[in-house]
C-alpha cells in the first residue's frame, strides 16, 4: 500500500509519536525506581515483563529520536503484539470498578497500537526515516 504523504506530516506525526514514547519511558522509569524501591508486591515475572517493555519503549524513543531505520520494524512487531495483548485482556474478568478503569487505559493503549500499526506501515515514511542522517 503506497501512501503519498508530505514530509512535513510525516515530521510531525514522527515527533507526536517521539513525545509519546518520551512520555511513557519517563513513566516506565517512575516505575522501574518504584520496583527497587519495593512498591510493587507482583510475582517476578510480571516484574521482568515490565522491565522488559520499559527497555523497549526507551529503545524506540531513541530510534525514533535519531531516525533510526530499525525502529519501523520494531514499532510494527511491538504494536502487533499490543494489539493481541489488548485483544486477550479485555476478555478477562472485570471483578471491580479499577479493573473496568484498567481496561479503558487497555483499550487506549491497543488503539494506539493499531494507529501505529496503519502509520507506520507506509512507504513514504519508511524512505523518510532511511535518507535522514
Amino acid at each position: 500500500m503506497v501512501s503519498i504523504l508530505p514530509e512535513d506530516r510525516i515530521d510531525t506525526m514522527v515527533r507526536r509519536f517521539q513525545t509519546v514514547y518520551l512520555v511513557l519511558s519517563l513513566l516506565g522509569l517512575f516505575y522501574v525506581c518504584g520496583l527497587i524501591i519495593g512498591w510493587g508486591d507482583k510475582p517476578p515475572r510480571e516484574e521482568l515483563e515490565s522491565l522488559i517493555m520499559v527497555l523497549f519503549i526507551g529503545a524506540t524513543y531513541l530510534g525514533l529520536r535519531f531516525r533510526a531505520p530499525w525502529v519501523v520494524h520494531m514499532i510494527l512487531i511491538c504494536s502487533a503484539f499490543g494489539v493481541m495483548r489488548t485483544f486477550l485482556f479485555l476478555f478477562e474478568y472485570t471483578p471491580d470498578l479499577f479493573a473496568l478503569v484498567l481496561k479503558t487505559i487497555g483499550l487506549l493503549n491497543g488503539l494506539l497500537c493499531a494507529y501505529q500499526i496503519f502509520f507506520f506501515q507506509k512507504e513514504r515514511l519508511r524512505y523518510s526515516l532511511k535518507t535522514r542522517e
